[in-house]
């Protein structure tokens, strides 16, 4: 059995492809076969029988944004610390993306019915969320929008499942494709990345904008222990290591773009607050006082 939540984009570009999809799940439930080689079957029929629901109700996979509207915003409640708890995450996730697409017993569209409880009750049966990657040029934590949809939707699985689900990443630049766990590819693109020279000394030719690009993919990262607890200790440990608590690379990170590096300093702060990332003592309030310093000189205190 599967749910598939769709971006606003493809949503509007690909509309006939959204129907075939819905028009594949009922098909599938609808076959003459056992129960326990059929899960969509059994899911559905299960569901029909327990809250007395239709067959359409029951059989709602394919869900996106309410029509003209775009986006989960978990990104923008992550990157602006807007949460307290990580629930808030789950919720707001099924709050934008909970519109059902697709076609009813009698053919009419469902274009975008606000569907919050058949899609609480599909998450709730989910045990793994999947992401395909087919870009060399960009990763999980170069944009925010990785976190937005994969972490969202797990975090909202999470919320109604009352378990964490698998998550898995796809890597589809080869001719072989290779499915790693997200906790696998977050360490990875942070050594190929975040944490390799050639990547920030690459940035940072760039001045202002390739500073702001470091604090951006640090970010990102935070957003992956945000919505899935998916970065290991080492990671954040490496990343105030390497720009923060190296005197002459933090010098050049606050001359180029203290606004981004104090904002760098911040969110490994924050991290270290919410319980994400388990920091040495002496290196907090290392972090602290570089926070301070900039903090003043960006108010012209010093």
């Amino acid at each position: 059995d599967v749910v598939m939540t769709v971006s606003g984009i493809f949503r509007d570009l690909f509309g006939p492809t959204m129907f075939l999809l819905d028009r594949a799940v009922r098909c599938v439930a609808q076959l003459d076969e056992p129960e326990e080689s059929n899960y969509v079957r059994r899911n559905v029929r299960e569901q029909m029988r327990e809250e007395a629901c239709a067959f359409d109700e029951a059989s709602l996979r394919v869900f996106s944004n309410a029509p003209g509207n775009y986006g989960t915003n978990v990104n923008f409640m992550v990157l602006d610390s807007q949460w307290e708890k990580t629930e808030a995450l789950g919720d707001l996730f099924v709050t934008r993306k909970c519109f059902a697409y697709g076609r009813d017993a009698g053919g009419r569209a469902l274009e975008g019915r606000e569907a919050r409880g058949a899609m609480s009750r599909a998450l709730s049966r989910v045990e793994a969320a999947y992401q395909n990657v087919d870009s060399f040029e960009i990763g999980i934590t170069d944009v925010d929008h990785y976190f937005e949809y994969l972490g969202g939707v797990s975090k909202a699985v999470e919320r109604s499942a009352s378990a964490r689900p698998a998550i898995y990443v796809s890597d589809a630049l080869a001719r072989e494709t290779r499915v790693r766990s997200l906790e696998e590819t977050v360490r990875l693109e942070t050594r190929a990345k975040t944490l390799n020279p050639k990547w920030f000394e690459g940035m940072l030719k760039h001045g202002f904008r390739g500073v702001a690009e470091i604090e951006s993919r640090v970010t990102n990262t935070f957003g992956w222990s945000a919505t899935a607890g998916a970065v290991d200790d080492w990671v954040y440990d490496e990343v105030a290591e390497t720009f923060v608590l190296d005197e002459e690379m933090l010098s050049r990170l606050s001359s180029l773009n203290p606004h981004s590096a104090r904002s760098l300093v911040a969110r490994l702060l924050e991290a270290q607050a919410r319980g994400f990332w388990r920091a040495e003592a002496d290196v907090v309030e290392k972090l602290k006082e570089v926070f301070s310093t900039l903090e003043d000189r960006i108010e012209g205190v010093a």
